[in-house]
């Protein structure tokens, strides 16, 4: 049988306002432009690799933002690839309503927008079956799955929506396995989880179910290498793999600078910790922890002087997160009797108590109220 092969990524989110931005209007116009970069790499990938189709399973275009630029734009990136069938599944983010640009837009003739309701797009030619659907609107809690009425030996599912190894609730369109697992499909190309991620399922088929992930960084806490998935049927079955595809990445870095003494030692932990990063493609954050020395003096001093010798490195983007601790012998101030060791203990004794994720902002407020109350102390 005729091999098929395709790209599938989801969740571009195409003229979203960035989230949690940290930087000045000019870089936030270059980062805006950066999406755009990476659709327009999609879709050199897909025509460098010939694909029969380019699969979009979701949450492409942000209702509600996206611009007539931006479709305009999509629209002749898509005239690129005129042999390439390109699958569009409408997601929470985009979905198929009547005020929808994939409603209202003209868009090329290779180009198919899956409405509400499952559809089913039989190609003999490949011996293949294409189910999918849309969201209706922004939430959908009802689950659903197609109907299998055909002879095709070849069964791709694209949707948008959460993946549940359990009957659990979500607003999302729920996809059960149990549900799925008698359909016999070979590939189910899903979105809405932004992370890439891979299940199969124990049939006859094993059918792959795979989450593209978003392939550009949305938000800060989305780190590192973001893909789009190249997949292949042939005589041996399913095969696919990931793509690196991102235009910039976002990295965070911990840095510890107990035993700091000047600005200088801090730079060159930075420098180290950073040294493996693409400089001129990566927004990074320093998170320093440990115990800072006095000399060091408050960030508002600190921080732009490590972004300009950084800058001189060739880092564009780098923020700091201040999660040090003034260097105090905290033993000894615990066992002082009087106003500071009374506060010592009782924060000691409350930071015992509650979840591991607000520890670190307890004791670090403890430190700077110790730290205030000595300098006020010596004040005096």
């Amino acid at each position: 049988m005729q091999p098929i092969t395709w790209i599938h990524t989801a969740d571009l989110h195409l003229d979203m306002p960035v989230q949690g931005w940290r930087g000045s209007k000019e870089v936030l116009w270059q980062r805006q432009e950066e999406y755009r970069v990476t659709f327009q790499k999609i879709i050199s990938l897909a025509k460098e690799k010939d694909v029969t189709f380019l699969i979009i399973a979701g949450d492409f275009l942000e209702h509600g933002f996206v611009t007539h630029s931006t479709l305009s734009f999509v629209s002749e990136q898509f005239a690129r690839i005129p042999n390439t069938k390109v699958w569009i599944a409408p997601g929470n983010h985009d979905p198929y309503r009547s005020d929808s640009y994939y409603q209202i837009y003209k868009w090329p003739d290779h180009v198919y927008i899956f409405q509400s309701e499952w559809e089913q797009h039989d190609f003999s030619e490949l011996d293949l079956t294409i189910y999918g659907k849309g969201f209706r609107d922004f939430v959908e809690p009802e689950p659903s799955l197609p109907s299998i009425s055909n002879q095709m030996s070849r069964r791709i599912l694209i949707a948008h929506g959460t993946y549940l190894t359990h009957h659990e609730k979500s607003p999302y369109f729920p996809i059960y396995r149990d549900e799925l697992n008698p359909l016999q499909l070979d590939y189910v190309a899903l979105g809405h989880i932004h992370k890439a991620a891979t299940y199969s399922l124990a049939n006859s088929k094993n059918t792959v179910i795979r989450y593209a992930g978003s392939p550009e960084a949305l938000n800060w806490k989305e780190l590192g290498v973001r893909t789009v998935t190249w997949g292949c049927i042939d005589d041996e079955g399913v095969k696919w793999s990931e793509i690196p595809i991102q235009t910039s990445r976002y990295e965070r870095m911990e840095i510890e600078i107990t035993g700091c003494k000047r600005k200088e030692e801090v730079l060159q932990e930075v420098k180290s910790s950073c040294q493996s990063l693409a400089k001129e493609r990566s927004y990074v954050t320093c998170r320093f922890t440990g115990q800072k020395h006095e000399e060091l003096g408050c960030e508002d001093h600190l921080f732009p002087w490590l972004n300009e010798q950084l800058k001189k490195e060739g880092f564009r983007h780098v923020y700091f997160e201040d999660e040090t601790t003034p260097e105090l012998d905290l033993p000894y101030y615990r066992r002082q009797a009087g106003l500071v060791g009374t506060f010592i203990k009782r924060m000691e004794k409350k930071i015992a108590e509650v979840d591991e994720e607000s520890q670190p902002y307890l004791r670090r407020a403890m430190f700077q109220t110790v730290e205030l109350l000595l300098r006020k102390k010596v004040t005096k």
